[in-house]
């Protein structure tokens, strides 16, 4: 004959079964597959992850333990979250870094002559891209002091390739050159450009406006030139 209980006692029994279940997944692993296995499980992963291969996500944000063969055609960081990385160890690039040229269009300009504070500015301007060229590991900037009397006297930008010339004269791969064009004080613009030395190719290019004519103004620009052009997986240079 069925026997009738009440949903109290029904959810009693159903909770008590729920219970043994969970005492009974709680007792501790004694084989080392056991130890093995719960381990792998802890490990944190994405929902992507757990659900499918990393590799066939084309929303995935990097390529941090996807094979190289897998990775497709978007650039993406190699970087894994936790500061490990997936990409091979880059050989620095030798480059000749000259000196920014200015070019001044200015009516200040036309009218009074070059000023002493500009120049000073792209003297600290050059040194401070050699510095995050090398300081970035994938960029060797060499001494141009062989040539920089040479490269001085020249303009850079419309010498036939005088740049990479002499960049290959003191052995270097690429030849980085750049320049502040001034409208006003108020209006500039700063130019880098990248040739590879042997072809005289221009490899990359990049440009920025500036509003005022200062220290900061100068050296924030060229600081978000490489940062976001030189260095961007999109527009750095391919190896």
């Amino acid at each position: 004959m069925p026997v009738s209980i009440g949903r109290r006692e029904f959810m009693a029994a159903l909770g008590g079964v729920v219970a043994w279940s969970l005492v009974g997944r709680a007792e501790p692993c004694v084989t080392f597959e056991c130890a093995q296995a719960e381990a792998d499980h802890a490990q944190t992963r994405t929902a992507k992850e757990r659900l499918g291969s990393k590799a066939t996500d084309e929303q995935r944000v990097d390529n941090c333990k996807v094979p190289p063969n897998l990775r497709g055609q978007k650039q993406r960081p190699d970087e894994c979250s936790d500061g490990s990385t997936t990409r091979k160890p880059t050989i620095a690039q030798s480059a000749a870094v000259f000196d920014f040229e200015l070019i001044d269009t200015s009516l200040e300009g036309a009218i009074k002559g070059a000023r002493a504070d500009e120049h000073e500015r792209l003297a600290r301007l050059s040194n401070q891209l050699r510095q995050r060229l090398r300081e970035s590991g994938r960029f060797s900037p060499l001494d141009i002091t062989p040539i920089a009397r040479e490269a001085q006297a020249s303009n850079l930008q419309t010498c036939g390739g005088c740049d990479t010339r002499l960049a290959r004269r003191i052995g270097a791969e690429l030849a980085i050159t750049g320049t502040v064009q001034k409208v006003s004080n108020l209006i500039l613009n700063m130019n880098i450009y990248v040739r590879d030395a042997s072809s005289g190719a221009t490899l990359t290019a990049m440009s920025a406006d500036m509003r005022g004519n200062t220290d900061e103004t100068w050296s924030r620009t060229l600081d978000w030139l490489v940062r976001n052009r030189l260095f961007a997986p999109d527009h750095a240079l391919q190896r």
